[in-house]
């Protein structure tokens, strides 16, 4: 009977695929032997591929190293291949300050993903069940928790992005009492971890004392409850999901390692539910695990997106600050390193090209004849200058601004302070020591992405066109249809 609903749980979620791969997470008690068990008597007809993994976390001494070889023989005995492992997650919680059971989930799953891929696994089947789902709903609900959290677990997730890898929970429709029973009746030996009856670690707590008491005092058929409001929720939670992921596409401006940029102007006005979800997806990539992160925190920053002036900021968990900018929220980790570096200036030759500090970027010169000229100019990458007013020079330098740097934008007759020119273009202050500068002598050329020097514009004298260009290293040339919309420069007059 277990075999028949387990076929039927697979096939309604559609866990798994005629000829997958399937790597079982087998620590040797009940729930994942019984998981072993009936993944042995389903893989002649689906055809699937078995893995075992296990892991010695270190924390039971022999106790635990018996764990592991029985896991070995049971495997053997299946013939079954089995990867056993071992890792001091002690010595690693330590190092790390956190608690033994975020410290072993994250090793867990480090290594075990490693495991999926070395065997060639699609799917990672992990022994959680029914009554794992209550107690991570009423584990949520303690902690304080979203509609994220009351969805509790699901029974298939997304492990990777990149690979395709997927973390499924086949036993999710059982009960512990129905797990218990099946290896009962047919004899299937299992070990039993004696931490797990000790009211020590919170979800053990819930697990003897909060739930049973719940039940007998309050309400008989809590889990049937809590499993409802699960249900209801991921419902709710997917639909939130969907338009948090079209909203992000609006808001967003730029992300890359340690930094994020989102518009300000267009997420003040999103709902404040979306609003929430879309600063916790900013922020995942900024703070790993998401660790300390708060309701408070969340609002905290909703209330200076929309309140705050030009150069506020608040400090949030794991050394990441929310800073405003004009129109513009900057979410950043502390210590990140500008792009290119003060100090460092670059000999740009004339043809030629130089790469930019990080090695993504490159600026690239050219000398064109009147007519080969591209125009309009694509502002945020390109720059056209009289070759011959600038008296043919062989190399340029690429740098970032010093102090008392002055500049002549496009359309001025004097110059004024580099200062006062990127404050009045609303230029955040942690962007403008990165910005980089073509210069000749004492000469900005261009300001990239922003302005040239109105006395080396394109004239109807022009004969020959100096054209600078910022490329990402391995993108091919710029296509020759340019929108004149996209461009600040006036025609030069023929």
């Amino acid at each position: 009977m277990l075999l028949l609903r387990l076929k039927q749980f697979l096939h309604a979620h559609r866990l798994v695929s005629r000829g997958d791969k399937v790597l079982l997470a087998v620590s040797g008690g009940p729930d994942s032997m019984a998981l072993l068990e009936l993944f042995c008597r389903l893989a002649p007809e689906l055809q699937l591929g078995l893995h075992v993994v296990h892991l010695n976390h270190q924390f039971r001494g022999a106790e635990a190293a018996e764990d592991a070889e029985f896991v070995r023989q049971e495997a053997a005995g299946r013939g079954i291949p089995a990867t056993i492992l071992s890792y001091d997650v002690p010595a690693y919680r330590d190092r790390q300050r956190l608690s033994s059971q975020d410290a072993a989930h994250r090793i867990r799953y480090a290594l075990f993903l490693q495991v999926a891929k070395e065997v060639g696994a699609a799917r990672l089947a992990v022994a959680h069940h029914r009554d794992d789902r209550v107690e991570t709903v009423l584990l949520n609900i303690l902690r304080g928790t979203g509609p994220e959290g009351l969805r509790g677990m699901e029974a298939q997730r997304r492990w990777t992005r990149k690979e395709g890898l997927f973390i499924i929970r086949p036993l999710l429709d059982f009960s512990r009492e129905e797990i218990l029973e099946f290896l009962k009746a047919e004899g299937i030996p299992h070990r039993l971890d004696r931490s797990n009856l000790k009211p020590v670690y919170l979800r053990n707590k819930v697990r003897l004392q909060l739930l049973p008491l719940l039940e007998k005092e309050y309400n008989p058929a809590l889990r049937d409850c809590l499993l409802s409001l699960s249900d209801l929720m991921g419902d709710v939670d997917r639909y939130l999901g969907d338009q948090t992921h079209r909203a992000w596409k609006g808001v967003l401006l730029s992300r890359r390692q340690g930094e994020v940029v989102l518009d300000r102007e267009k997420l003040v006005p999103v709902p404040a539910a979306l609003q929430g979800r879309l600063l916790r997806h900013a922020l995942e990539g900024l703070l790993p695990g998401m660790r300390d992160l708060t309701y408070r925190h969340i609002r905290g920053v909703q209330e200076l997106a929309a309140r705050g002036k030009t150069g506020t900021s608040l400090d949030l968990p794991g050394r990441v600050t929310a800073r405003i900018s004009y129109g513009k929220l900057y979410l950043f980790r502390k210590g990140r390193k500008k792009s290119p570096e003060r100090g460092q200036p670059l000999n740009l030759a004339v043809p030629g090209e130089a790469l930019l500090p990080g090695g993504r970027e490159k600026v690239m010169a050219r000398v064109l004849r009147r007519g080969e000229m591209p125009w309009p100019p694509l502002r945020e990458r390109e720059a056209l200058l009289d070759y011959d007013r600038l008296a043919g020079p062989d190399s340029l330098t690429v740098r970032c601004r010093r102090p008392g740097d002055r500049f002549q934008p496009l359309g001025l007759k004097g110059t004024k302070k580099l200062k006062d020119f990127l404050m009045d273009r609303k230029i955040p202050r942690q962007e403008r020591d990165g910005l980089p500068l073509v210069t000749r002598g004492g000469d900005i050329l261009w300001v990239v992405g922003l302005d040239i020097h109105d006395g080396f514009k394109v004239t109807g004298e022009t004969r020959r066109v100096l054209h600078l260009q910022i490329q990402g290293v391995g993108t091919p040339d710029l296509p020759e249809e340019r929108d004149d919309a996209a461009c600040s420069y006036r025609r030069p007059k023929p």
